[in-house]
């Protein structure tokens, strides 16, 4: 197998001095759509450079970072820059395709070193949806590479099914670096998450982008949070906002980890109700 390559928007050298804005960065990994699309913007221009434009007839795989059924942020970046490639190369055969998980956690990744992210992921279980052709060149998109992990358990993947496509791992950011502990990944993915008043902001615009770890993140407040987070958002969303988490975490087997369980129910509970839509603690 050939080595891969990987290119990048930003290189983070320093933990205290940040190549992007790292307030829009924590907006962006719980679903803020403005960023979304700058971020897809920017990291659309790398891949045109370094790629595209040296490709002539191969099939081109592009593939987000793995999931099961609700996407992560970086998933609907994955999404926007796919549209963008299709629109700027229309000669070109460009598809997109998936690493399904099997497996789910609630352990917050971004806070673990090297070896808690392999030994977390490593009993999880990725799988492609589809081989590829031969010939196609296959693009792996993500957000941040901090420690390589996600990449080393891909490339473990193509080992095993001895895929020996030319590959390519693109990231809006990767980490350096190695003297930065990994935990600068939590850093940044929470640098602007401070309330549940800034949660509700997010969610409460029109180009929201529902994610996985915006769900993660309200299914395990205290109920007591989570009843404030609910009356924060009533003017702002709608029953279907309720209904597509209530799916996604049945989807992902969120009704099945115990941290999550309680605001489901509590959540079902109103949406199945004839009562109006709100909630407040006396009520369940």
């Amino acid at each position: 197998m050939s080595a891969p390559n990987r290119y990048c928007v930003h290189e983070i050298e320093a933990i205290d001095d940040f190549p992007f804005d790292p307030v829009k960065y924590s907006q962006f990994k719980f679903g803020c759509g403005d960023t979304t699309s700058e971020y897809a913007n920017e990291l659309s221009l790398i891949i045109s450079e370094k790629i595209m434009m040296k490709i002539n007839d191969a099939p081109i795989i592009i593939y987000p970072s793995p999931y099961s059924f609700l996407p992560t942020a970086s998933c609907h970046m994955t999404f926007l820059i796919i549209d963008i490639l299709k629109k700027s190369f229309p000669s070109l055969e460009i598809n997109n395709s998936k690493i399904n998980r099997k497996n789910t956690y609630f352990q917050d990744y971004g806070e673990l070193d090297s070896e808690g992210r392999y030994n977390l992921i490593k009993n999880d279980t990725y799988e492609l949806l589809y081989n590829p052709a031969k010939d196609a060149i296959l693009i792996f998109i993500d957000d941040i590479s901090v420690t390589g992990t996600h990449e080393r358990m891909i490339e473990e993947i193509l080992a095993q099914k001895n895929i020996n496509n030319n590959r390519f791992f693109c990231y809006y950011a990767i980490v350096k670096n190695k003297e930065i502990p990994p935990n600068i990944e939590n850093k940044l993915n929470y640098f602007s998450i401070h309330s549940l008043h800034t949660l509700a902001n997010i969610c409460s615009k029109n180009n929201f982008m529902l994610n996985t770890r915006f769900v993660k993140r309200i299914l395990s407040l205290p109920q007591q949070e989570f009843y404030q987070f609910y009356n924060l958002t009533k003017d702002h969303v709608d029953k279907n906002f309720w209904n597509t988490i209530i799916k996604g975490s049945e989807n992902n087997s969120y009704d099945k980890i115990s941290v999550y369980i309680n605001n489901l129910k509590i959540v079902k509970s109103i949406i199945n109700s004839n009562k109006e839509f709100s909630i407040n603690e006396n009520e369940l």
